[in-house]
C-alpha cells in the first residue's frame, strides 16, 4: 500500500512541477542574473557613449533566442522535465531515509523508479543540458562563422572533452569513486563550499566597513559601494548620498558638454572616463534606491537574518582556520599517521545537547551524535541557501569595482533596452517589468544545470551524514558506488571553504585598490583641466 501511495505521490508532484516549470518558472529566472538595479525615474539627458555592437560585452548582454520555435519548445520541455526529475529525486531520497530499517526490502520505488531517475539525472546533467548550453553559447557569439553542422561538431567535442576530464580526474575525493554522477556531485559540493566562503568573507567585510564608517566617517564614495552594508544605514544618509550622486552627474555632464565643443573632444580619453563615471553614478543611484524603497518589515527581517548569519560566519571562519585547516594540514604531512577521525562541529554539538535536554532525552549516545551531524548538515545547507542572496551582494560589489563601461552595459540589458548607444537613464519601472523580457535559453539552462548539480551534491552530503545503520540500508537500496567516505567529504569541503575565504578577501582588496586609484586619477585629470 505504501508503494502505491509513493508512486502516486511521485507522479503527482512530477506532473505539477513540470507544469509549473513549463508555464511559470521558465519566464521568471532572468532576474536572478541581474547584478545592478534600475533607477526609478528619468533624470538628466546625458551625451552618447559609443559602443561597438560586435564586442563580446555587447553580445553577452543582448537578447538571444533560437530562430526555430521547435528548438525553443524542445529546450523548454527539457528544462521542465529536468526540474520535475530533481523534485522526484529529493522525494525518493527522503522517503528512503524515512522508511529505511532492518526489515525493509527493495520496493517498486527503489527497484524501478530510482534507476530510471538516476539515469535521467546522468543524461540531463552530463549530456543534454551541457551540450545545449555549449551550443547556445557558440551560436550566440559565433553565429556568422559557424553553420549548424559546425555547431553540433564543436559542441560534441567540448562535451566529450569535459566528460573525459571528469572521468580521469582521480585526485582528492574523486579518487574514491568511478561514478560520473558521484563525481559531478563532488563538483557540486566544491561549488557549495566556494559560495559559502564568498558569502562568509563578504558578510564579515561588509560589517567591518559599516563599523568603520560609523566611527571613522569620510566623504569618499567608496564607503557606499558595498550596498549590502547599507542595510544598517539610516534612510536620510542614503538619501543624502543619492543627492550627492545626482549633483556629480550634473557636474560631469556639463564638463562633457564643454569637451564636445572642442576640436576632437569626442575622441578624447578624458571624455570616455567622464562618461564611465556618469554611468557609475547612475548605477549606484539605482542600487541605493532599491534599498531605501524596501518595506520596513522586510528590512527588519533582513537585519535579524543578517545578524544571525554574521554570528555563524564568525564561528565558521574561526573554527575552520583555527581547528579544521591545521588538523587537515597536519594529517597531510603525517605520512605514518592513521586515518583522521573527524571531530563533530562544536556548534552542532551544543545545539544538539540543548535540543536533547529540552525535547528528546535520548538514551543512547549514537542518537545524540546522529542529531549533531544532522544539525551540522542543516547549518551548512543554510549557509549555501543564504549564499544565493549574499553572493549577489558580493557580485554587485566586485562588479562595482570593474571598468564602469561593463556595468553600464549590464544595466542596459537589465532595463531591456535595445539602444546601446546611450547611457542608462532613470525610467519608471514596475514589479512586472523584469518578467516582460523574453526568457533567456542560456540562463534558464544554466539555472537548471546548477540546480541539478546541487541536488546530487546534497544527496551525497545527506547520505554521508546519516546514522550508520540507516546509511548502510540506504546505500544498499540506492547503490554503494554513489557514496564517498564522510571524512573525505568533510575535509574537502572545509579546505575549499578556507581557500575560497582567502581568495575572496584578496580579490576584494585588489579590486578596492584598483577602484580607489582609478577614481583619484579621474578627479586629478578634471582638476588639471579646469586649471
Amino acid at each position: 500500500m505504501e508503494d502505491i501511495f509513493m508512486v502516486i505521490l511521485l507522479a503527482g508532484t512530477a506532473g505539477l512541477t513540470y507544469q509549473w516549470s513549463f508555464n511559470i518558472l521558465w519566464f521568471k529566472l532572468g532576474p536572478l542574473f541581474d547584478i545592478v538595479a534600475a533607477p526609478s525615474k528619468k533624470d538628466e539627458v546625458a551625451p552618447k557613449l559609443e559602443l561597438n555592437e560586435d564586442t563580446f560585452l555587447y553580445k553577452l548582454y543582448s537578447d538571444y533566442s533560437f530562430s526555430s520555435r521547435k528548438i525553443m519548445k524542445a529546450m523548454r520541455v527539457l528544462f521542465s522535465v529536468a526540474m520535475a526529475t530533481y523534485i522526484v529525486t529529493i522525494e525518493i531520497i527522503l522517503w528512503q531515509i524515512k522508511t529505511a530499517d532492518v526489515q525493509q526490502r527493495a520496493d517498486a520505488v527503489t527497484k524501478w523508479i530510482w534507476p530510471l531517475v538516476s539515469l535521467l539525472l546522468s543524461v540531463f546533467l552530463i549530456l543534454l543540458q551541457p551540450w545545449f548550453i555549449v551550443m547556445s553559447l557558440l551560436n550566440k557569439f559565433f553565429e556568422e562563422r559557424f553553420d549548424i553542422d559546425k555547431l553540433v561538431i564543436l559542441s560534441c567535442g567540448c562535451i566529450a572533452t569535459l566528460i573525459t576530464s571528469l572521468r580521469y580526474t582521480e585526485w582528492g575525493p574523486f579518487y574514491h569513486t568511478d561514478s560520473m554522477l558521484t563525481k559531478l556531485s563532488i563538483i557540486g559540493i566544491t561549488m557549495m563550499a566556494t559560495l559559502a566562503g564568498v558569502a562568509s568573507t563578504s558578510t564579515l567585510y561588509s560589517t567591518f566597513l559599516t563599523v568603520k564608517r560609523c566611527y571613522f566617517p569620510t566623504n569618499s564614495s567608496q564607503n557606499f559601494n558595498l550596498t549590502g552594508s547599507l542595510l544598517w544605514t539610516a534612510d536620510d544618509k542614503v538619501a543624502d548620498q543619492i543627492d550627492i550622486y545626482k549633483r556629480n552627474i550634473q557636474e560631469n555632464v556639463e564638463i562633457v558638454s564643454k569637451i564636445d565643443q572642442e576640436p576632437g573632444g569626442k575622441q578624447s580619453v578624458m571624455r570616455d572616463q567622464l562618461m564611465e563615471r556618469i554611468g557609475w553614478f547612475q548605477v549606484e543611484i539605482g542600487n541605493l534606491e532599491r534599498i531605501i524603497n524596501q518595506p520596513a518589515h522586510v528590512r527588519k527581517l533582513r537585519k535579524a537574518f543578517s545578524f544571525v548569519f554574521l554570528i555563524y560566519c564568525l564561528h565558521k571562519i574561526k573554527s575552520t582556520f583555527t581547528r579544521t585547516v591545521p588538523f587537515v594540514i597536519a594529517h597531510l604531512f603525517n605520512k605514518a599517521g592513521e586515518a583522521p577521525e573527524w571531530e563533530t562541529d562544536p556548534l552542532a554539538t551544543t545545539v544538539a545537547g540543548i535540543l536533547d535536554f529540552v525535547f528528546f532525552r535520548f538514551t543512547h549516545q549514537y542518537e545524540l551524535d546522529s542529531l549533531a551531524k544532522q544539525i551540522s548538515l542543516l547549518l551548512s545547507t543554510s549557509l549555501f541557501v543564504t549564499s544565493l542572496s549574499t553572493v549577489a551582494t558580493t557580485i554587485s560589489y566586485l562588479v562595482a569595482l570593474l571598468p564602469n563601461r561593463f556595468r553600464v552595459l549590464a544595466m542596459y540589458a537589465m532595463q531591456g533596452s535595445k539602444d546601446f548607444k546611450k547611457l542608462p537613464m532613470h525610467k519608471e519601472s514596475s514589479i512586472h517589468s523584469a518578467f516582460a523580457k523574453p526568457p533567456s535559453i542560456i540562463k534558464n539552462l544554466m539555472v537548471s544545470e546548477l540546480a541539478g548539480v546541487y541536488v546530487v551534491a546534497t544527496i551525497l552530503s545527506i547520505r554521508s551524514n546519516l546514522p550508520f545503520d540507516v546509511s548502510e540500508k540506504v546505500n544498499e537500496l540506492l547503490g554503494e558506488r554513489f557514496t564517498v567516505p564522510s571524512v573525505v567529504i568533510d575535509s574537502w569541503f572545509e579546505m575549499v571553504y578556507a581557500i575560497s575565504c582567502i581568495l575572496t578577501f584578496v580579490g576584494i582588496k585588489f579590486a578596492e585598490r584598483r577602484f580607489s586609484s582609478r577614481s583619484s586619477w579621474i578627479s586629478t585629470g578634471i582638476k588639471d583641466r579646469d586649471n
